[in-house]
C-alpha cells in the first residue's frame, strides 16, 4: 500500500539519475536544475560527446551566437537563417559555451531546430545569469571519489540462544507466578540476532557449541489456535463499534539460555565448532516476553515434554496488604 506524503519533496523513480546530477553539480558549483519542460522553439537540438558516448540536449541558439559573435548586430541577426547557424556554430564554439563535464566535450554538434511544440519531459536546466541557456536529458560526470566506509566492525550486536516459546493470550499473563510450570513449543536451540536466525547450537554442562549456519530461517509459527476463534464484533457485522479486546492480544515467552554481547567483527570471527562458556547455572533460563525481560526460570522435564519452571518474575506487581 503506497502513500502519499503531501508535505514532502517528491523524485519520481526515472529522474533519480537527473536528480543526483543536479546535486552533484551544485556541489560543484554548477547552477543546475531539474525540471519537467518542452524544450522551447527556435532552441537547437544537439549531440555532445564526451569520452566516446554521445548526450542529447537543447541549447538557445540567440544566445549561442550573441556570445560567440558579439559584434553581430541583433538585426543582423535576425535576418541570419537559422540552420546556417547550426553548422557555424557547432565543434569547438558550442563546446566551449555549453556547460560542460570534467575535461570538456569533445566534440559537439547542433542537428536540427526546434521547430514545433515538444512533449515536456524531465530535463537538466543550465539558466544561470551570465551562462548559455541549454537543456539536457542525461549529463555525464566523474565517477564518485571512494568515500571513507563506514567501520561497521564495532557495531554491538546481541546473540540470544533460545531454546524455545510459549504462547498465551494477554489475559493469562498476569496469573503466571513463582512456581507455574510453562511448557515449551516446539523446542529448538537456535542463536538468534534480533529477529534473524543465526545457527542452531548445542550445550552440555557449562558450554554452548555453535553449530552450522541456517540455511532456512527459523521461525516460530505466530499463529495459535488460541486467536483463531471468530469474534462478536465478525459474527456481528452491524453491532455498534467496540474497543479493542485488548485480552486477547497474543504473547510470545522466548527462554534464553544465555546472551551474548559481541561487535560485527567478533561475530565474524566466530564459526561452527567454536565452544563458549555458559553463564549462570547451567538449565537456568531467562524469560522474555515479547522480547523484553520478564523473569526467570529453570529448565526441567515434565514427562517427554521441554518445560520451564518460573522462579522468579521481574515485572510483577506488589502484593497487597492486608485491609487493602
Amino acid at each position: 500500500m503506497s502513500a502519499r506524503y503531501t508535505l514532502l519533496r517528491r523524485v519520481a523513480p526515472a529522474e533519480l539519475p537527473l536528480y543526483r546530477s543536479a546535486q552533484a553539480l551544485r556541489a560543484g558549483g554548477e547552477y543546475a536544475a531539474l525540471r519537467t519542460i518542452a524544450p522551447p522553439r527556435g532552441y537547437a537540438a544537439l549531440r555532445a560527446t564526451w569520452r566516446g558516448v554521445e548526450h542529447d540536449g537543447w541549447v538557445d541558439v540567440d544566445d549561442l551566437m550573441r556570445r560567440r559573435y558579439p559584434a553581430l548586430g541583433a538585426l543582423a541577426w535576425r535576418a541570419l537563417d537559422r540552420r546556417y547557424a547550426l553548422d557555424l556554430l557547432s565543434g569547438r564554439d558550442a563546446a566551449a559555451e555549453l556547460p560542460a563535464p570534467p575535461g570538456g566535450w569533445a566534440h559537439v554538434r547542433l542537428v536540427d531546430l526546434v521547430e514545433r511544440k515538444l512533449p515536456a519531459e524531465p530535463l537538466l536546466c543550465f539558466d544561470a545569469p551570465g551562462r548559455v541557456r541549454a537543456l539536457f536529458r542525461a549529463f555525464p560526470g566523474e565517477a564518485p571519489a571512494p568515500r571513507a566506509a563506514a567501520d561497521v566492525g564495532g557495531v554491538p550486536l546481541a546473540m540470544r540462544f533460545a531454546i524455545g516459546v510459549a504462547r498465551l493470550p494477554l489475559a493469562l499473563l498476569p496469573a503466571v507466578a513463582p512456581g507455574d510450570v510453562l511448557l515449551v513449543r516446539a523446542p529448538r536451540n537456535v542463536v538468534r540476532i534480533g529477529a534473524y536466525a543465526l545457527c542452531e547450537f548445542c550445550w552440555e554442562g557449562e558450554n554452548i557449541m555453535l553449530n552450522e549456519p541456517l540455511t532456512e530461517p527459523a521461525v516460530d509459527d505466530p499463529h495459535d489456535d488460541l486467536h483463531d476463534e471468530p469474534t462478536t464484533a465478525d459474527a456481528l457485522p452491524d453491532a455498534s463499534p467496540q474497543a479493542f479486546d485488548v485480552a486477547a492480544l497474543p504473547v510470545t515467552l522466548e527462554f534464553v539460555l544465555h546472551d551474548e554481547r559481541v561487535t560485527v567483527a567478533q561475530l565474524a570471527g566466530c564459526h561452527p565448532g567454536l565452544v563458549l562458556p555458559l553463564r549462570g547455572a547451567p538449565g537456568e533460563v531467562t524469560i522474555r516476553a515479547n522480547g523484553l525481560p520478564f523473569g526467570r526460570g529453570e529448565l526441567i522435564q515434565v514427562g517427554e515434554q521441554l518445560a520451564v519452571e518460573v522462579k522468579a518474575l521481574w515485572r510483577a506487581k506488589p502484593a497487597a496488604c492486608d485491609g487493602e
